[in-house]
């Protein structure tokens, strides 16, 4: 037992000296170190003709793009309706909402994403695609989706995707 202690205080000892010498220790300076010769001379006579650096820019989208164009067409709700009516809903009565969207490059790409895997699924889940998008853009979804809501339910069967649908007894 005494030896333990020992070798763990001899050891604490030498960590505790190995760190003072290397935080004590000096700088050695390289006295062979090359020294300046001279001003140096330029040929006026060469022409720079090397390219000028390329900067790489984010890609930009297309603000006319039609950002619901490559949603298929499928059955919702149990044949209720289709994704095409209620893409048409929402292209009539969610105009401003859409363009807007359409004018926030990050809101194309996640409301489309979202927008399809409803057509796939109907399920809410989908609008998990405005996660981690900047603030501006998810207000648009919101948007979006309470314009859909609110203007598109019978076309879109929306209601049963908030409340789970009505159960057959009416409320």
């Amino acid at each position: 037992m005494r030896i333990r202690f020992f070798v763990v205080g001899f050891s604490a000892v030498l960590f505790g000296g190995g760190f003072a010498i290397q935080a004590c220790g000096g700088t050695q300076s390289d006295s062979n170190a090359a020294t300046d010769a001279g001003q140096d001379v330029v040929d006026a006579t060469v022409k720079d003709t090397s390219v000028a650096d390329v900067v790489d820019a984010a890609p930009t989208c297309d603000k006319t793009a039609d950002i619901l164009k490559d949603i298929p067409d499928a059955s919702i709700a149990d044949g209720g309706s289709s994704v095409g009516v209620c893409l048409g809903c929402a292209k009539v009565k969610c105009k401003n909402e859409i363009d807007s969207c359409k004018m926030d490059c990050a809101c194309q790409g996640v409301a489309a994403k979202a927008l399809e895997c409803y057509a796939k699924t109907q399920s809410i889940a989908c609008a998990s695609s405005f996660q981690g998008v900047p603030k501006s853009t998810q207000q648009i979804g919101i948007a979006l989706a309470g314009c859909v809501s609110n203007n598109c339910d019978s076309e879109c069967q929306a209601s049963q995707l908030l409340d789970g649908g009505d159960g057959g007894d009416g409320g």
